[in-house]
């Protein structure tokens, strides 16, 4: 136990694994037979090591609904209180409202927003396909 059973060496081939797809997609050379390869293995990873899907948020919700109902909200993290006063919705907003701006090349604008949404906990991603956000 003292390796943490080896947990590191297992993840490196994983993200080996996902750097060379990533690149390959970048350079238009991902073929559908090796994205369906790819899914499989990332699923037989997260069945070992539950980590490819954020199942927080429904059980984060209501366990701060106990800490309001039960009068224990000053004990909750800030920063968790922060992440959670946002609803997905006004997220949703935001992001929209970032890229409107890095269109118009408002980039101090869109770095506003981004910067907000972080100290909120709120990561944002930029990918080829759009922007993707989520809750630390």
């Amino acid at each position: 136990m003292a390796n943490d059973l080896n947990t590191a060496e297992a993840r490196a081939p994983i993200f080996d694994l996902i750097r060379a797809a990533n690149t390959a997609m970048d350079q238009g050379q991902l073929l559908a037979g090796n994205r369906e390869s790819i899914l499989r293995v990332l699923a037989s990873f997260d069945a070992v090591f539950d980590v490819m899907v954020d199942r927080d948020a429904e059980p984060t919700r209501r366990a701060l609904e106990w800490a309001r109902e039960s009068g224990r909200l000053a004990e909750v993290a800030p920063e968790l209180l922060a992440s959670q006063s946002l609803t997905d919705e006004a997220i949703d907003a935001l992001v929209a409202e970032r890229t409107t701006a890095k269109k118009q090349r408002n980039f101090a604008r869109a770095d506003q927003i981004r910067n907000e949404l972080a100290e909120k906990g709120i990561l944002i991603e930029d990918s080829r396909e759009g922007v993707r956000w989520k809750r630390k």
